[in-house]
């Protein structure tokens, strides 16, 4: 990243996450403004992550939310928050079986992911994988539900309704 004076940053090295260099970044997702950064690390070699939110002003991290083997937050306008899709971390739950109980929360900054409301619920069906998408307007909420590689469902909330509702 540039700084305000134009000079260039590294926000994060992969090299320096872990000695034995088995920590990496999956994802990587900018709010709007360009003020934070929501990104997941998978150490040891794992493909489970974790997201964190950091701060591109300070560097400081905050907010960790376990579970986001398959989030990619898709950021409210204000940057205040983001949906993204949870995945339990339960280990009775059998790996093959795990995409089924993947839902959508959102995450506001600054409060625990444990109180991150379910949005869209889980589908029960592991052949599915379920991702939400907000409008670059914020008004629109879209979840899509892709049963494999034949077809998709995408539902969509209008977030400026007064009972906001997904609708097919």
């Amino acid at each position: 990243m540039r700084t305000a004076a134009g000079e260039e940053r590294t926000v994060l090295d992969p090299h320096t996450l872990s000695e034995d260099l088995s920590t990496s970044v999956g994802v990587f997702s900018p709010s709007p403004d360009g003020t934070k950064v929501a990104y997941s690390l998978k150490e040891d070699n794992a493909d489970e992550a974790v997201l964190y939110v950091m701060d591109l002003a300070t560097g400081a991290s905050s907010d960790r939310i376990d579970g986001a083997k398959y989030a990619w937050p898709s950021w409210l306008p204000d940057g205040s928050g983001f949906y993204y899709t949870y995945l339990p971390t339960d280990p009775s739950i059998p790996t093959a079986e795990r995409p089924g109980y993947a839902d959508v929360r959102l995450h506001i900054l600054g409060t625990p992911a444990s109180e991150d409301p379910v949005i869209h619920p889980n589908t029960g069906s592991p052949q599915t994988f379920i991702g939400p998408s907000v409008s670059r307007d914020g008004r629109w909420l879209f979840v899509t539900i892709h049963h494999g590689w034949n077809r998709d469902d995408v539902y969509r909330m209008d977030l400026r309704a007064e009972k906001p509702a997904f609708e097919p």
